[in-house]
């Protein structure tokens, strides 16, 4: 790739650290320094994507927001595009736009071998990555937002499934199992057997998170009300110290939906993103909700079924680390919301699932 005409590269990185030092996930040696380089920036202790003219003085230009910090022990996917004709660099952390577009002077010159885990300059190795680099994508074009998106959500991983057939055992393995607790029983479900709650304490929660709430994830269950409650019910969340992240369940405007919070405070600001689907006690329904980082949006769907108008624009900020439950929430530290009726098979992604995914759950 030279650095004076269009390209793009793409990386999952993970620091096990956040270093003194710059970090480069990938680089490209020119004659005495990198052209291409993609990694950590430590005087912003943010992500970066930097261009420089590979022989010569060194002359970098660095494209990175401050605001969009890094955190160690975290999968992130970075992409930096250059569009030659336009001379502009462009960073997409998590495939949502960070930085750019940011002038680059079309420096250039030799262009060498790709490296991981470190990059050229005045003719020496520097920049050591401290953790890993895994699927590496380069372009010798500008790829385009839609298609770096893709590339974020296509990494779908099942994180927890409870299929509840008696048991709260995790089918994966991953989160651990749900303990039932309050008033909480096993009844027969919509795939052999359910947890049934009493809509005044019953529950039951994992021992950790499921997900990483400011990335892209997906939670699903099958559902039936005893009754329509008087106020919002809900099926399964995941929260902080004061708050849930989100909330997906019944809304007591009579409808589905999935609701999430700005910030893990007593007063968050919140919003729901609400089905055109009115719920009905004693019928068995599958619900999911879809948060899309790349997309900034959020999605209900109901029997399979999206309804694009009922998306609701909403960007994460932050990262719940409560654990997960099913059948309540929590508000201003206190849990309710408790569910009134069954629930079954309760399944958790990190990353969005597509329509197509989503219609395949709710065939049963």
């Amino acid at each position: 790739m030279a650095s004076d005409r269009n390209l793009a590269i793409s990386a999952w990185v993970r620091l096990d650290t956040l270093p003194a030092h710059n970090a480069a996930a990938v680089a490209q040696d020119g004659e005495l320094h990198a052209g291409p380089w993609l990694g950590y920036r430590a005087a912003s202790r943010s992500w970066s994507f930097n261009l420089n003219h590979t022989t010569g003085t060194s002359q970098p230009v660095w494209a990175y927001s401050a605001q969009d910090t890094a955190k160690a022990g975290v999968w992130t996917h970075l992409t930096g595009v250059y569009d030659a004709a336009a001379k502009n660099m462009y960073l997409f952390v998590n495939g949502r736009l960070a930085a750019g577009p940011v002038k680059y002077h079309g420096g250039a010159g030799p262009a060498g071998p790709l490296r991981f885990g470190e990059a050229q300059f005045q003719g020496s190795m520097v920049d050591p990555w401290p953790g890993d680099v895994d699927d590496v994508r380069v372009w010798d074009r500008a790829v385009v937002p839609e298609e770096i998106a893709g590339l974020v959500n296509g990494a779908k991983t099942l994180t927890a499934h409870w299929t509840l057939d008696g048991t709260g055992e995790d089918a994966t393995g991953g989160t651990g199992p749900l303990t039932p607790g309050g008033g909480a029983a096993w009844t027969s479900g919509w795939l052999g057997d359910a947890i049934t709650l009493d809509g005044v304490a019953g529950h039951a929660a994992a021992g950790q998170a499921a997900v990483r709430t400011d990335q892209s994830y997906t939670v699903s269950a099958w559902v039936q009300l005893d009754r329509l409650p008087a106020s919002d019910a809900v099926v399964v969340s995941q929260g902080g110290s004061r708050t849930s992240h989100f909330s997906l369940g019944y809304s007591s405007a009579g409808r589905w939906g999935i609701g999430v919070a700005s910030a893990d405070t007593d007063n968050p600001g919140a919003w729901a993103a609400l089905s055109d689907a009115v719920a009905y006690p004693m019928e068995w329904t599958h619900l999911a909700g879809v948060y899309d980082a790349p997309a900034g949006k959020v999605r209900i769907y109901v029997g399979g079924q999206h309804v694009p108008s009922t998306d609701l624009g909403y960007v994460s900020t932050w990262n719940a680390e409560g654990p997960l439950q099913v059948g309540r929430g929590m508000s201003a530290g206190t849990v309710g919301g408790h569910f009134p009726g069954a629930i079954d098979d309760v399944r958790v992604y990190q990353g969005a699932l597509s329509s197509d995914d989503i219609a395949r759950l709710a065939a049963g």
